[in-house]
């Protein structure tokens, strides 16, 4: 069986952000939501809004992701300061980074706060990235999830990739 569909001895971050617009090339994150889960267990939760000093939230955006104005700015606090705390998750070995539509919309999102931040663009972690989206898709069509292979990062891209109406 795959390591990361152990319950033992597997620490993952299971993460989500909402940002200004759906751009994959400038949109940033105003929150970063995450759980680090160690052996079946959340450890820790977390919920950042990082200060984005010319955020520019779309009325589409903010109306799906819920954003008001007032509230974001009485929580933010300092970008750097959760980049600080997130991206040493990211780039410990040790931690699959799970999210849903991951592949194909949030790893931009990373990139820009780290753009954003001037931090160097690193995609080290991809090979420990667990699509849910992915996994859904994969399942919804009868497809099997590939067994003993330690990098499912080519797989999930094949079936993100896929263009099914009613998926």
């Amino acid at each position: 069986m795959n390591k990361l569909f152990d319950k033992e001895n597997v620490k993952y971050v299971v993460i989500d952000g909402e940002t200004e617009s759906l751009s994959l090339l400038s949109a940033r994150p105003w929150e970063w939501a995450w759980l680090v889960v160690e052996n079946d267990k959340i450890v820790e939760e977390h919920q950042k809004f990082p200060f984005i000093h010319d955020l520019k939230v779309s009325e589409g955006a903010a109306r799906v992701t819920g954003f008001n104005t007032k509230e974001y700015k009485s929580k933010s606090e300092p970008a750097i300061d959760v980049y600080n705390t997130l991206a040493p998750l990211f780039y410990n070995k040790e931690y699959y980074i799970v999210g849903a539509n991951y592949l194909f919309f949030d790893i931009f999102q990373w990139k820009n706060f780290c753009k954003y931040l001037g931090k160097p663009i690193d995609y080290s972690y991809i090979n420990r990235v667990i699509d849910t989206k992915c996994l859904g898709k994969a399942y919804q069509l009868g497809i099997e999830f590939p067994k003993n292979i330690k990098d499912m990062t080519p797989w999930m891209y094949k079936i993100g990739a896929i263009r099914k109406k009613g998926l």
